[in-house]
């Protein structure tokens, strides 16, 4: 259970909690900007810090990603993951094109394909259907973002893919629609697609987590070994195109992780407690359904923003379609009215008067009790249940690099220049592909390359620089 407030009501002072089994069901919290709300979230996570559970955190803005590095119990110092995306100093890989069962394929094309299409109000057929292909063909090879960049604008990068797609129908895409195309057509159709992604992949610090060739953040293993992820995705560093983006794609990610449970019994699954700020940024089509699917997979989610209509009409009803537990703070008139509807039981046990004039740390809330809607009531969420000691920050953020040995944003694209597109797994994991093509397996183990089969032209002329270099030393 984690405690929310006290009940406010006369003389009764009662601490309120929401048990795990009604977390399931999801808790939407609403209200203006300074009502209380980030001070009820911060007393939540260090709840479920303190408690051992999983969780993650996703923050646009970062004060508060930062506040609970700061507030991070000692003994949970080696579960912690930050993500400070905005960090040039310390880049934490994530490809969100990964997957690891082919079985998932279209998923991940489509979360993708969601996130991306949230950004721009410009979207046509044409440009979804010529995207989906890319994306799908370059999640199937084990690409990242910058390989749909080179699928799209390279001639021979896409002359050596295409062959070894192996999905029918996106290889037929590939090999007669878009061949077919006249040169003036597919550079229009190609165009529209470059100058939407390119703004994510030109910008240093993203194209460096990206394009990481260990990416960090296994999504899976946070769920089941007890992990602390917090994503600092601050709009001020970062921009709001690339936040949103990467907040998505996040998002997204973490939900298809969560399908992967079903390869274990539901009894065995570990609650794990997704916490979204101003979530309304990174709310894609796919949303509705991490509502209603993510309880069987003991995904819980905390969502928060500062009034309706930031969001749009079908993730509005897909919240409060599925949400269980609302807390509302002060609003404003025009949201007043649909809210009081959403906590009241019944039509006028809750006056829009009553939530426009909720002072600060007041709310009008209705809880899930053992499954069941309880009646609404007034609730004071408490101060903050520990004070911020800034070394804190300062000893997670040692132990995180130290544990991962992260290099900075220029090592990462130093690296992405040196050696070309990041294609696929580590090379000793596609031995037979290199060998097949004449290499041998000594030189491809020499080779500090992370490619896969589309790279042998670019790898002959590494390995055949270093024997080079190598014969040139030996007789020096």
């Amino acid at each position: 259970m984690v405690i929310l407030g006290r009940t406010l009501f006369r003389d009764d002072r009662r601490p309120v909690g929401l048990a795990n089994e009604d977390r399931r069901r999801h808790l939407y919290l609403v209200g203006k900007t300074g009502m209380g709300k980030t001070t009820l979230l911060q007393n939540m996570l260090v709840s479920d810090m303190q408690s051992g559970r999983e969780l993650c955190l996703i923050d646009p803005h970062g004060d508060l990603a930062d506040s609970i590095t700061a507030l991070v119990p000692s003994h949970r110092t080696n579960d912690v993951i930050l993500f400070d995306a905005g960090n040039r100093d310390q880049i934490v890989g994530f490809n969100p094109l990964a997957c690891h069962d082919a079985s998932r394929i279209d998923q991940v094309t489509s979360a993708a394909v969601s996130a991306m299409k949230k950004l721009y109000d410009s979207w046509g057929p044409r440009l979804e259907d010529t995207l989906r292909n890319a994306v799908y063909a370059i999640v199937e090879r084990g690409g990242n973002l910058l390989s749909v960049m080179q699928l799209l604008g390279e001639k021979p990068y896409r002359e050596q893919l295409v062959p070894l797609i192996r999905d029918p129908i996106v290889r037929s895409f590939w090999m007669y629609e878009f061949a077919s195309w006249s040169d003036n057509y597919r550079t229009e159709a190609v165009a529209a697609i470059q100058n939407k992604l390119r703004p994510f992949v030109v910008n240093s610090t993203i194209r460096a987590i990206v394009t990481h060739p260990n990416p960090a953040i296994d999504f899976r293993r946070i769920m089941d070994d007890g992990k602390v992820l917090i994503v600092n995705l601050s709009k001020g560093r970062l921009g709001e195109d690339n936040s949103t983006l990467l907040g998505a794609l996040l998002v997204t990610s973490i939900q298809q992780a969560a399908m992967t449970r079903a390869d274990i019994p539901e009894s065995e699954r570990r609650d794990f407690y997704l916490y979204v700020d101003e979530f309304q940024n990174f709310t894609t089509g796919s949303f509705a359904s991490i509502l209603s699917e993510a309880r069987k997979f003991r995904l819980s989610l905390i969502v928060a923003h500062q009034y309706l209509s930031q969001l749009d009409e079908e993730t509005s009803d897909a919240v409060f379609g599925n949400v269980g537990s609302i807390v509302g703070f002060q609003v404003g008139s025009d949201d007043a009215q649909r809210l009081a509807e959403q906590i009241g039981k019944y039509p006028g046990q809750i006056t829009p008067e009553n939530l426009t004039g909720l002072p600060k740390y007041t709310a009008c809330v209705r809880l899930l009790i053992d499954g069941m809607r309880s009646k609404p009531f007034s609730l004071q969420t408490l101060p903050p249940l520990m004070e911020i000691d800034t070394q804190r920050v300062t000893i997670v953020r040692g132990v995180m690099a130290r544990r991962s040995g992260q290099g900075s944003t220029s090592d990462q694209t130093s690296g992405i220049l040196r050696f070309g597109p990041q294609i696929g797994r580590p090379i000793p994991n596609r031995i037979r592909d290199w060998q097949d093509s004449g290499l041998l397996a000594e030189d491809v183990k020499s080779c500090e390359l992370y490619a896969g089969p589309l790279l042998l032209v670019a790898a002959k002329h590494f390995v055949s620089r270093k024997r080079r270099e190598t014969e040139r030393t030996n007789h020096a």
